[in-house]
């Protein structure tokens, strides 16, 4: 059992990685606007640690979700394997 449970391990380890590498190809793609904003929104998240999304949404407004949009947007593409348009340059 205990090499079915490591084995485990490792392939969470491989999804994990893989996710964050896409995320962070993903944040290649976004305008520097959207990556202020999606840092302010991480801020704020910090900040307010047990605020809903609608108290996000107040503190960062519609900049941040149009900008969580693209993100996520992107994201989707690129775990499909399809290039996302327009790089930032």
């Amino acid at each position: 059992m205990g090499s079915l449970k490591s084995r485990l391990e490792i392939l969470e380890d491989a999804r994990a990685r893989g996710e964050a590498r896409l995320a962070r190809e993903a944040l290649t793609y976004l305008s520097d606007d959207d990556l202020t904003t999606l840092e302010d929104v991480l801020v704020a998240r910090e900040e307010n640690p047990g605020a809903s999304d609608e108290d996000l949404y107040r503190l960062c407004g519609e900049r941040g979700r149009r900008a969580a949009l693209a993100f996520n947007e992107i994201l989707g593409v690129l775990r499909e394997g399809r290039e996302p348009q327009n790089r930032r340059e």
